[in-house]
């Protein structure tokens, strides 16, 4: 940890890192989903299902055994705090009880339990194990998990991409400066670079200073000041979550003509 700390200072920005650092950790990120408590919609409610799980058998281990008794404890306590406010770090908290509670459990009535039905089950779990291996392994290939591709029809969930937008942009051989909502920037340079840019493209402090971040925001919620931070900008199209408030006051206005439209996304150029 000493030499770590040392060795931060040592890098092209000298000081500048280490206050870059200390900023990015304290930053809030609540556009990026990963960074979201494990109270967030967006996170999977199969993922909170398992978290609860984890902390419940903690629990239980550490009233069998006695916290004394599980070395890694206070460890895998301070994890499971900081998964639940940021889903980022539930495979910190999953490595953390994998090392410290799983063999605790094995000293518990649950854990003897366990043992004694695998014990007179091997073979039925053994072939349960392949099923899912082969399973995995055919989904894998029927879905050609290794193409980069998106979902044509984007639906209304946050996780979709506007595949039609870009597609209607591709086609009009479009080159200039577009407004990207925050968390699809990356999809369009990815589908149209170098012909675009784009004024985000979901990174933070790594790319984007906190006041470009904020004034995107205030654009897409029609803030305070918003027509002049737009103009500023000039971007010569708007690509947008069709229910952002910007979507609903530029649609209707003379200066812009909707280009394509889905269930989550609406692209509008400037004529």
């Amino acid at each position: 940890l000493a030499a770590s700390a040392a060795l931060a200072v040592v890098n092209p920005w000298r000081e500048g890192y280490v206050v870059y650092l200390w900023r990015a950790l304290r930053m809030r990120r609540p556009l990026i989903a990963e960074w979201a408590p494990l109270w967030d919609p967006r996170v999977d409610r199969v993922v909170v299902a398992g978290f609860l799980l984890a902390l419940a058998l903690l629990a239980y281990a550490a009233w069998k055994m006695g916290p004394a008794r599980i070395p890694g404890l206070p460890l895998a306590v301070v994890a499971a705090l900081a998964a639940a406010g940021a889903q980022r770090h539930l495979p910190i908290f999953a490595i953390a009880w994998v090392g410290a509670v799983a063999p605790a459990l094995g000293g518990t009535e649950l854990g003897a339990m366990a043992a004694r039905a695998w014990g007179r089950h091997r073979r039925i779990a053994a072939a349960i194990a392949v099923a899912c291996a082969v399973t995995g392994v055919g989904l894998t290939v029927a879905r050609r998990a290794w193409d980069l591709t998106a979902p044509p029809d984007p639906g209304s969930g946050w996780r979709s991409y506007p595949v039609a937008a870009v597609d209607a942009l591709e086609r009009m051989r479009f080159h200039g400066r577009i407004l990207t909502a925050f968390d699809v920037g990356s999809y369009v340079s990815w589908r149209l670079h170098p012909s675009v840019r784009v004024s985000l493209d979901s990174r933070y402090e790594a790319a984007f200073p906190p006041a470009t971040v904020e004034d995107q925001l205030r654009i897409e919620r029609t803030g305070p000041g918003w027509t002049a931070l737009l103009e500023a900008q000039r971007p010569d199209a708007v690509l947008i979550a069709a229910d952002a408030p910007l979507a609903r006051a530029l649609a209707p206005a003379p200066d812009w003509r909707v280009i394509e439209r889905d269930a989550r996304w609406v692209l509008l150029v400037r004529r």
